[in-house]
């Protein structure tokens, strides 16, 4: 072949490696995607040649020809983007550059501006994401974000540091950040409406028989302190010997009571699932204290109910969803998402009313219910509804210029209204008050120091029901 065929053979299939660039697209949303940019590029090249080719010979079968190419690649490929929407995205990409008949043009209109606004979109999303680094933004990887120079950056703490030192040392090894993405992405399970972990033996995260370790617990004391919540309880942001329970545990074992302390945290978990996941735990009896420390996903929950019932905000409950996935994997939409929240909020009726009963069934309910469940057990229960940035003293003033902080703030007061004696719900939103810096990493999760300052008040609580079952 001499150079001009080679040329003359390169533009005619220009428009194959243009369409083959676009169809790797998509993995920019995805984790540090833009690193496996080039097998995507790779995979959609293979496939829209091979569905070239197919055309060719078989016009009417091109669509048929490439999802099924792309499955194959997808499924035989390990690829970390979703599957089914790169299938139905590089189908697409066949559309508009491999299909020639004159039909179905306002369709093809529709396909080749949604293909250009993607596009466009993407080219100011890859520097965002190229300047991303997952050891530099910490709070950002672990599912948080800080934008407040207030908030404790992880990457400073000792313990953050030494774990992603020896992930740098030793590839067997895997950081900080790496390990909750594994987590969040791998490890948590549902079966119907109960959530539950699946095991991980992670360096700074460790799960077992479905709970993340708690350091010092042996699993076989007959007396337990079984501590439910989400991410606040996980703690994923801390080495295992530095969470809440096994703080808490520490305690424990120094005032030489013989207890073990079990984490039942769940990244994202509301009241309703911690309840679920009580249910099935079938040895709970009287040597056993249930304690449900939680709030802040409820709380976000209503905030979001709030939101939807904002009309102006979200028109369609389609749009929301969309506008959530996409909030979820682009930085680019996240800022503009959120700014838009931020400024937007949820309505004063909302608020007024419909909040204060969201709060009452969807979180008074489950505790009443919980209460009862555990009593019948003969085991003793306490609720703690947990502190957070907007009931804490050094996040007030973030309340006040932002719609969405101040209607959270709303709403919080809700849940304390209903953490008095007489539910006894104790009232934890306080409690850090006293600390000489913030303890907060972002609006809902602490430190090590944050951690063990709540043990300490967890345990100054569960002291005397303690005290009582060991006589």
């Amino acid at each position: 072949m001499n150079l001009s065929t080679m040329l003359l053979s390169l533009k005619n299939n220009m428009r194959i490696y243009v369409a083959a660039f676009l169809a790797a697209i998509p993995e920019i949303y995805a984790i540090e995607g833009y690193r496996s940019f080039p097998f995507y590029f790779v995979a959609g090249l293979l496939i829209l040649l091979i569905a070239h080719r197919l055309r060719v010979n078989k016009p009417s079968q091109w669509g048929i020809d490439c999802a099924a190419l792309s499955i194959f690649f997808v499924v035989f490929g390990n690829f970390g983007f979703s599957s089914m929407l790169w299938v139905l995205w590089i189908t697409l990409i066949g559309f508009v550059f491999l299909r020639s008949k004159p039909d179905f043009k306002i369709l093809k209109v529709f396909a080749i501006n949604l293909v250009l606004f993607v596009t466009l979109f993407s080219v100011v999303e890859l520097p965002l994401r190229i300047s991303e680094n997952p050891d530099d933004h910490p709070n950002f990887n672990l599912g948080v974000e800080s934008k407040s120079q207030n908030f404790v950056r992880l990457n400073e703490k000792s313990y953050f540091k030494k774990a992603l030192e020896q992930s740098k040392n030793d590839s067997s090894v895997l950081g900080p950040n790496k390990e909750f993405i594994d987590v969040m992405t791998e490890q948590i399970k549902s079966s119907g409406d109960l959530v539950f972990l699946d095991d991980y033996p992670g360096n700074y995260i460790k799960i077992k028989s479905g709970q993340r370790l708690t350091v010092g617990s042996t699993g076989i004391r007959q007396k337990r302190v079984l501590v439910f919540g989400g991410s606040t309880v996980f703690c994923a942001e801390v080495p295992d010997s530095m969470t809440i329970p096994s703080q808490l545990q520490k305690i424990i074992l120094d005032n030489k009571f013989d207890i073990d302390v079990l984490n039942y945290g769940i990244p994202g978990i509301r009241i309703e699932n911690q309840f679920q996941i009580l249910e099935t735990i079938q040895d709970l009896g009287p040597g056993d204290t249930v304690v449900f420390y939680d709030g802040i996903n409820d709380l976000n929950t209503v905030f979001r109910l709030g939101l939807e019932s904002n009309k102006s905000v979200i028109p369609l409950g389609f749009v929301k969803e969309v506008a959530a996935w996409v909030e979820s994997h682009s930085l680019l939409a996240r800022g503009l998402i959120s700014g838009y929240i931020d400024s937007s909020g949820i309505s004063k009726n909302f608020l007024s009313t419909d909040a204060e009963n969201e709060v009452a069934d969807l979180w008074v309910k489950n505790d009443e219910a919980a209460r009862e469940y555990v009593k019948s057990k003969g085991a003793s229960f306490v609720h703690i509804l947990q502190p957070n940035w907007v009931t804490y003293q050094g996040g007030v003033e973030a309340t006040k210029d932002n719609k969405r902080w101040s209607d959270m703030k709303t709403i919080q007061n809700y849940f304390e209204k209903y953490s008095t004696p007489v539910t006894k719900i104790e009232n934890f939103t306080k409690k850090l008050d006293g600390l000489t810096s913030t303890p907060y990493i972002d609006w809902a999760h602490l430190d090590e120091i944050g951690n063990k300052k709540i043990a300490e008040e967890m345990f100054a609580v569960l002291e005397p029901l303690l005290v009582a079952k060991d006589k």
